[in-house]
Protein backbone atom coordinates (compact mmCIF):
# COMPACT_ATOMS: atom_id res chain seq x y z
CA UNK A 1 0.00 0.00 0.00
CA UNK A 2 1.14 3.29 -1.04
CA UNK A 3 0.98 5.76 2.30
CA UNK A 4 -0.29 9.65 1.31
CA UNK A 5 0.63 12.81 3.24
CA UNK A 6 -1.70 15.64 3.64
CA UNK A 7 -0.36 18.93 4.93
CA UNK A 8 1.63 16.96 7.53
CA UNK A 9 -1.49 14.86 8.99
CA UNK A 10 -2.16 11.30 8.67
CA UNK A 11 -4.62 9.73 5.84
CA UNK A 12 -7.18 7.02 6.48
CA UNK A 13 -5.08 4.51 4.59
CA UNK A 14 -1.51 5.20 6.84
CA UNK A 15 -3.55 4.71 10.18
CA UNK A 16 -5.26 1.33 8.70
CA UNK A 17 -1.56 0.26 8.39
CA UNK A 18 -0.43 1.45 11.53
CA UNK A 19 -3.74 -0.31 13.18
CA UNK A 20 -2.90 -3.94 11.74
CA UNK A 21 0.77 -3.37 12.13
CA UNK A 22 -0.05 -2.80 16.14
CA UNK A 23 -3.25 -4.94 16.56
CA UNK A 24 -1.63 -7.89 18.24
CA UNK A 25 1.71 -6.14 19.12
CA UNK A 26 2.16 -4.76 22.33
CA UNK A 27 0.99 -1.60 21.88
CA UNK A 28 -2.54 -3.00 19.99
CA UNK A 29 -5.07 -1.61 22.88
CA UNK A 30 -3.68 1.60 22.65
CA UNK A 31 -4.04 1.76 18.65
CA UNK A 32 -7.80 0.67 19.48
CA UNK A 33 -8.55 3.04 22.10
CA UNK A 34 -6.95 5.56 20.10
CA UNK A 35 -9.22 4.60 17.14
CA UNK A 36 -12.09 4.71 19.44
CA UNK A 37 -11.00 8.16 21.10
CA UNK A 38 -10.96 9.44 16.74
CA UNK A 39 -14.18 8.04 16.25
CA UNK A 40 -15.36 10.14 19.52
CA UNK A 41 -13.89 13.15 18.27
CA UNK A 42 -15.35 12.49 14.80
CA UNK A 43 -19.04 12.26 16.17
CA UNK A 44 -18.34 15.47 18.16
CA UNK A 45 -17.65 17.24 15.09
CA UNK A 46 -20.47 16.34 13.42
CA UNK A 47 -23.05 16.59 16.33
CA UNK A 48 -21.51 20.20 16.46
CA UNK A 49 -22.05 20.64 13.23
CA UNK A 50 -25.77 19.75 12.72
CA UNK A 51 -26.29 21.75 16.60
CA UNK A 52 -24.40 24.93 14.99
CA UNK A 53 -26.28 24.84 11.38
CA UNK A 54 -29.59 24.27 13.08
CA UNK A 55 -29.30 26.94 15.58
CA UNK A 56 -28.06 29.47 12.46
CA UNK A 57 -31.48 28.39 10.65
CA UNK A 58 -33.52 29.72 13.65
CA UNK A 59 -31.47 32.21 14.19
CA UNK A 60 -31.76 33.65 10.77
CA UNK A 61 -35.61 32.80 11.05
CA UNK A 62 -35.97 35.02 14.02
CA UNK A 63 -33.91 37.97 12.20
CA UNK A 64 -37.00 37.61 9.40
CA UNK A 65 -39.05 38.24 11.25
CA UNK A 66 -38.03 41.08 12.97
CA UNK A 67 -37.73 42.78 9.39
CA UNK A 68 -41.11 41.96 8.57
CA UNK A 69 -42.70 43.41 11.73
CA UNK A 70 -40.59 46.30 11.40
CA UNK A 71 -41.50 46.78 7.24
CA UNK A 72 -44.96 48.99 8.10
CA UNK A 73 -45.51 50.76 4.91
CA UNK A 74 -48.56 53.06 5.05
CA UNK A 75 -48.76 53.59 1.22
CA UNK A 76 -51.72 52.89 -0.65
CA UNK A 77 -52.04 51.35 -4.29
CA UNK A 78 -49.93 49.38 -6.19
CA UNK A 79 -46.61 49.47 -4.14
CA UNK A 80 -48.78 48.30 -0.80
CA UNK A 81 -49.92 45.15 -3.19
CA UNK A 82 -45.98 44.72 -3.67
CA UNK A 83 -44.98 44.90 -0.19
CA UNK A 84 -47.36 43.12 1.75
CA UNK A 85 -46.58 39.91 -0.95
CA UNK A 86 -42.90 40.88 0.04
CA UNK A 87 -43.76 40.35 3.14
CA UNK A 88 -45.83 37.18 3.18
CA UNK A 89 -42.95 35.87 0.76
CA UNK A 90 -40.32 37.13 4.19
CA UNK A 91 -42.73 35.49 6.42
CA UNK A 92 -43.33 32.30 4.41
CA UNK A 93 -39.04 32.21 3.93
CA UNK A 94 -38.74 32.45 8.19
CA UNK A 95 -40.75 29.67 8.55
CA UNK A 96 -39.04 27.52 6.04
CA UNK A 97 -35.90 28.29 8.06
CA UNK A 98 -37.88 27.23 11.30
CA UNK A 99 -38.74 23.95 10.15
CA UNK A 100 -35.49 23.26 8.86
CA UNK A 101 -33.93 24.21 12.12
CA UNK A 102 -36.66 22.04 13.40
CA UNK A 103 -36.11 19.30 11.16
CA UNK A 104 -32.83 18.94 12.14
CA UNK A 105 -32.91 19.01 15.82
CA UNK A 106 -35.83 16.30 15.42
CA UNK A 107 -34.32 13.88 12.31
CA UNK A 108 -30.49 14.34 12.94
CA UNK A 109 -29.80 15.28 16.55
CA UNK A 110 -32.17 13.04 18.50
CA UNK A 111 -31.27 10.28 16.81
CA UNK A 112 -27.56 11.05 17.03
CA UNK A 113 -27.37 11.45 20.63
CA UNK A 114 -29.60 8.50 21.05
CA UNK A 115 -26.59 6.79 19.12
CA UNK A 116 -23.84 8.20 21.05
CA UNK A 117 -25.36 7.17 24.11
CA UNK A 118 -25.58 3.95 22.89
CA UNK A 119 -22.19 3.43 21.59
CA UNK A 120 -21.11 5.51 25.19
CA UNK A 121 -22.61 2.07 26.51
CA UNK A 122 -20.53 -0.42 24.25
CA UNK A 123 -17.64 1.51 24.02
CA UNK A 124 -17.36 1.55 28.04
CA UNK A 125 -17.95 -2.01 27.72
CA UNK A 126 -15.51 -2.94 25.41
CA UNK A 127 -12.37 -0.97 26.82
CA UNK A 128 -13.71 -2.47 29.99
CA UNK A 129 -13.54 -5.94 28.49
CA UNK A 130 -10.24 -5.06 26.07
CA UNK A 131 -9.05 -4.00 29.45
CA UNK A 132 -9.65 -7.23 31.25
CA UNK A 133 -8.11 -9.25 28.10
CA UNK A 134 -4.95 -7.42 27.91
CA UNK A 135 -4.64 -7.53 31.78
CA UNK A 136 -4.90 -11.63 31.18
CA UNK A 137 -2.94 -11.33 28.49
CA UNK A 138 -0.08 -9.76 30.03
CA UNK A 139 -0.21 -11.93 32.91
CA UNK A 140 0.47 -14.45 29.97
CA UNK A 141 3.41 -13.44 28.91
CA UNK A 142 4.82 -13.04 32.17
CA UNK A 143 3.88 -16.52 33.39
CA UNK A 144 5.54 -17.77 30.05
CA UNK A 145 8.49 -15.73 30.40
CA UNK A 146 9.10 -17.47 33.92
CA UNK A 147 8.48 -21.08 32.57
CA UNK A 148 10.35 -20.23 29.95
CA UNK A 149 13.31 -19.13 32.08
CA UNK A 150 12.88 -22.05 33.96
CA UNK A 151 13.02 -24.37 31.11
CA UNK A 152 16.58 -22.59 30.46
CA UNK A 153 17.95 -23.17 33.67
CA UNK A 154 16.86 -26.90 33.93
CA UNK A 155 18.48 -27.44 30.36
CA UNK A 156 21.47 -25.39 31.47
CA UNK A 157 21.38 -27.93 34.33
CA UNK A 158 21.08 -30.71 32.71
CA UNK A 159 23.75 -29.96 30.41
CA UNK A 160 26.10 -29.08 33.12
CA UNK A 161 25.40 -32.42 35.09
CA UNK A 162 25.33 -34.30 31.72
CA UNK A 163 29.05 -32.74 31.06
CA UNK A 164 29.97 -33.45 34.49
CA UNK A 165 28.65 -37.20 34.37
CA UNK A 166 30.56 -38.06 30.52
CA UNK A 167 34.11 -36.10 31.97
CA UNK A 168 33.27 -38.82 35.21
CA UNK A 169 33.12 -42.04 32.72
CA UNK A 170 36.37 -40.70 30.82
CA UNK A 171 38.35 -39.95 34.09
CA UNK A 172 36.96 -43.64 35.05
CA UNK A 173 38.09 -45.00 31.64
CA UNK A 174 41.36 -43.59 31.86
CA UNK A 175 41.81 -44.43 35.00
CA UNK A 176 41.50 -48.66 34.60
Amino acid sequence: RQVRERNGTQTIMEYDIMFSKNFWGDDGYDVIEGKIEEGKKSYDSIESYFYDRAKVEEKYAYSLEKIVKKAVVSEIGSLKAVWDVLCQEMAQMAQVHHTLASYIRNTVLTPLDTFNKEQLKKRKESLNEASKLIKEYKKMITNISKSQEKYYKSCHHDITYNDKLGQAKNNGKSEK
